[in-house]
């Protein structure tokens, strides 16, 4: 009994209410549990608890610092958003830069190796002939690899892709045939 008449005090305090609304305890179940003083102290805090008036100017005031902190929170969120897509759209570049930077490099590594092909291979009968137009074919393919980069490659070959779309797809499908058979043993 004692303790559902304290709960229920400070249940009704708990709700900003003033202490004439508050439901006392009986004196003599305070005592009994030694709980006078604090009922008394509880009584006291309530009576000076001012609850805020909607119309004060502090009130308002409050409201609208709460306000700018969320639109301030927006705002760097958005700029964060901003920085973060610059970012990807930075390393995407550079992504593509070393790609094309790559390729280059290995068409001139290619040229290089049409080079000395061509210095040791024979140069005089129908083999040395021959022994040329490879030396000089891959010569040419280290040329057009070191000029055009990967993306000239790509921009390449879906215009071959565009003149030629049957023969495209025939030797696409024939490439996943040939490699889903090697994966499949």
């Amino acid at each position: 009994m004692v303790t559902e008449r304290f709960e229920l005090c400070c249940y009704a305090s708990g709700r900003n209410k003033s202490a004439k609304d508050v439901i006392p305890p009986k004196e003599s179940d305070l005592r009994q549990v030694g709980l006078q003083s604090l009922f008394t102290r509880k009584i006291r805090a309530m009576s000076t608890t001012v609850v805020p008036d909607t119309r004060n100017d502090e009130w308002t005031n409050a409201t609208d610092k709460a306000k700018e902190a969320v639109a301030s929170a927006g705002q760097m969120a958005r700029h964060a958003v901003s920085a973060s897509e610059a970012m990807a759209c930075q390393a995407a570049s550079d992504v593509g830069q070393r790609a094309n930077n790559l390729t280059a490099r290995v068409g001139s590594e290619i040229h290089e190796i049409g080079d000395s092909m061509e210095r040791s291979m024979p140069h005089s009968g129908v083999l040395g002939a021959a022994s040329q137009a490879v030396a000089e074919s891959v010569k040419s393919g280290g040329e057009y690899l070191e000029d055009a980069k990967l993306s000239g490659m790509v921009d390449d070959v879906a215009s071959l892709i565009r003149k030629n779309p049957i023969p495209s797809v025939l030797i696409s499908m024939g490439i996943g045939w040939f490699v889903a058979r090697k994966l499949w043993k």
